[in-house]
């Protein structure tokens, strides 16, 4: 007898990204928290809830990536760190950056495996070179150098 097989409706696995949408200037606070990176637009066919991106399927050994653009004043330095969250929990500091009266990228990237509907943000931590506290001021620029992929 033959047989017939019906795939169901589930969805496999899709690239997911977004990518910053407006300037964000950097907040204070204590030592060692971490800020969300706020205002992002989503890539073609992907969803951003919340300032995260949410992923679309499940997949083993997917890549996250994202990067951070900072700019500080001219007389201003300033430690940064990036770091990638899914659903709430820290899987990822990136290498600090030291931005120094300049423009620079924080990359972070993390090899995971990721559900449907998890969401992944990417946040940033922030301190004063020289001070070692956290300041206000800086600005994460917008743009394709600021952004979040999961592949």
């Amino acid at each position: 007898m033959p047989h017939i097989f019906v795939r169901g409706g589930s969805k496999g696995f899709t690239v997911s990204g977004m990518t910053k949408n407006g300037n964000q200037t950097t907040a204070g606070g204590a030592t060692g928290s971490r800020k969300d990176v706020i205002n992002w637009t989503a890539d073609s066919g992907s969803t951003v809830t919340a300032n995260a991106l949410i992923v679309s399927g499940a997949k083993t050994n997917a890549t996250i990536s994202g990067q951070i653009r900072f700019t500080t004043p001219a007389a201003t330095s300033t430690t940064f760190w990036p770091h990638i969250l899914v659903n709430g929990v820290l899987v990822k500091t990136g290498t600090a950056v030291i931005v120094d009266g300049e423009t620079k990228n924080a990359p972070v990237s993390h090899t995971i495996t990721v559900a449907a509907g998890d969401a992944v943000k990417l946040q940033y931590s922030n301190e004063d070179t020289a001070a070692g506290y956290p300041i206000a001021g800086d600005t994460i620029v917008a743009g394709s150098l600021t952004f979040l992929r999961v592949t």
